[in-house]
């Protein structure tokens, strides 16, 4: 049940330097609920693996485009230490960027129409003349690619509204590559030999 102190881990990565209300939230509903959750916020405490180690599972929160590409560091650094823990990601950029997240061989608590998914599928049917650019995996690369201004960059709210007009400017592009249908905007990409993760979290390697 992870009933245990410490069995739950959530980890901040980033917050701009506001009070990590995204895992004390949690903490407070778990605590409710029974439960004795760890917390931990990496830009203010560094990696914990002791902390790491004890847990049975590792929820990592990713409210913008900093912390994601932060939290699949410290996700990482988690399996090092702890091979067997389960690693999810929650927030805002856990369902808008699944596919970074599943390419880096971590779990995710859900799963949506996914706007870096969508791009690889158009890059591997010759859409974009481009692709190291998408290749690196950076809201600012899609930005300069579709012509998106980066208002408001790195705050929650200015990292969706360009993830937005990310998504728009693809949905445009999407039925030129035979990508028209709701089942082919969703579908998940997946590279040649890639080990992906089966439902019950057991690694399995697709071709």
């Amino acid at each position: 049940m992870m009933r245990g102190a410490g069995d739950v881990l959530l980890i901040a990565c980033y917050e701009l330097g506001h009070q990590p209300l995204a895992v004390a939230w949690p903490a407070a509903a778990l605590e409710a609920a029974g439960y004795a959750p760890a917390v931990l916020d990496v830009s203010v405490e560094g990696f914990d693996a002791d902390r790491a180690r004890r847990a049975r599972l590792v929820a990592i929160s990713v409210p913008m485009h900093t912390a994601l590409r932060l939290g699949v560091r410290v996700a990482a650094r988690v399996r090092e230490v702890n091979p067997d823990c389960h690693v999810a990601f929650y927030g805002l950029y856990a369902t808008l960027n699944a596919a970074y997240q599943r390419h880096f061989g971590f779990d995710l608590m859900n799963r949506s129409l996914d706007t870096m998914d969508l791009t690889l599928h158009l890059e591997r049917s010759g859409a974009f003349t481009d692709p190291e650019r998408i290749r690196e995996f950076t809201l600012d690369s899609l930005c300069e690619m579709f012509d998106v201004i980066p208002h408001d960059r790195h705050t929650a709210s200015g990292d969706a509204f360009i993830t937005a007009q990310v998504f728009q400017r693809l949905l445009r592009l999407a039925p030129r590559f035979g990508r028209a249908q709701l089942g082919a905007l969703c579908e998940p990409f997946h590279h040649e030999g890639q080990e992906d993760l089966d439902p019950d979290g057991r690694a399995r390697r697709t071709f």
